[in-house]
């Protein structure tokens, strides 16, 4: 049973949704679009977030970072079962582009080696975190709560950030959406990696580094002349018992490209230490399988869910250098048996 708490925090959250709701396709060409924009999936439901879901309480759920679950007193205990058909979805594409730019990774299993699978996964995960930012500028103008508890000044901060962000976001999706008109796939710097494992865990995403792995100073500054660079990052387990892991960013942007280059001439083990470290510092669209929560001690839940705590974007500004988790979720106990 949901505790009082619990049920103000949902309510707050979906009145926030319903404020910040913006209906609009990533796709250039408007012309061929059609009326209606659908509830689209930066992961696939059905050869994605099938492989995650796990049986809970006689449902098929997944647990999401963002769907966490709070006690009475207002603390974090853990996560909120969700349905497949919620996880990973905007409204960001018209049905005609949802189901026509994504054909060659919805009808066959995906292939690292093929330019054009990389960037639609790419261009997918840029085009979740796009819509994002644009839908938290309406949802801070519009959302009641926001205007009555917030400073005035801390509120025209966040919009102010907020626009900044989308400003430096178009820029990008101008280029992904030139390379695909023009279908140029090869055009993005991509680092690609496979396990022979699958992992019941996934995102895609879009980050603005703040670090590079070797602590270098990337995305970090308060002067809004200075415009942030963008990686684009997928974690996806495949239907072939395989688990994808997908790194691109645009070749001219050169603090992307030095974030990626350092992941690159790591070691198998941090390599991926320093994934499972960016799911968790950087990424809100991410979802796994409770049995991952099930196999993670009492100590190790709590230290994921105090990570998720500490890397909030007002708290990792603080930060010195790059997010090392103490959890690897690519340990071969979590994998899908």
């Amino acid at each position: 049973m949901q505790n009082r708490l619990d049920i103000e925090i949902r309510k707050a959250q979906a009145q926030l949704k319903k404020d910040s709701r913006i209906k609009e396709c990533f796709h250039f060409d408007k012309d061929s679009c059609t009326n209606q924009i659908i509830s689209a999936h930066s992961l696939q439901k059905n050869r994605v977030l099938n492989l995650i879901e796990d049986e809970i309480d006689g449902n098929s759920s997944v647990f999401s970072f963002l769907n966490l679950k709070y006690d009475e007193k207002g603390d974090i205990i853990g996560f909120e079962p969700l349905g497949k058909k919620f996880a990973s979805t905007f409204f960001g594409f018209c049905g005609f582009h949802d189901n026509e730019i994504f054909k060659p990774i919805e009808n066959k299993v995906v292939d690292i080696e093929n330019d054009e699978h990389c960037f639609l996964l790419s261009y997918r995960a840029f085009a979740k975190d796009f819509h994002a930012k644009y839908e938290s500028i309406r949802g801070y103008k519009n959302n009641v709560d926001f205007q009555n508890k917030l400073d005035r000044d801390l509120l025209d901060n966040l919009i102010v950030g907020s626009e900044i962000g989308l400003r430096d976001s178009e820029i990008v999706k101008n280029r992904l959406n030139d390379i695909l008109k023009a279908k140029s796939f090869s055009e993005l710097e991509y680092l690609t990696f496979k396990l022979d494992y699958t992992v019941p865990i996934a995102l895609a995403a879009s980050i603005n580094p703040n670090y590079s792995y070797k602590n270098e100073v990337l995305n970090k500054s308060s002067d809004p002349n200075i415009i942030y660079e963008f990686v684009n990052f997928v974690i996806q387990p495949l239907e072939t018992g395989e688990t994808l892991i997908l790194l691109s960013c645009l070749p001219e942007q050169e603090k992307s490209v030095k974030f990626i280059d350092q992941l690159y001439n790591l070691k198998q083990l941090p390599f991926l230490k320093a994934i499972s470290s960016l799911a968790i510092s950087n990424v809100e669209n991410t979802f796994f399988s409770p049995k991952i929560w099930e196999k993670l001690s009492n100590q190790e839940k709590q230290q994921l869910l105090y990570e998720l705590h500490v890397t909030l974007p007002s708290i990792r500004e603080s930060f010195k250098g790059f997010f090392h988790s103490k959890l690897n979720f690519f340990d071969k106990r979590f994998k899908k048996i």
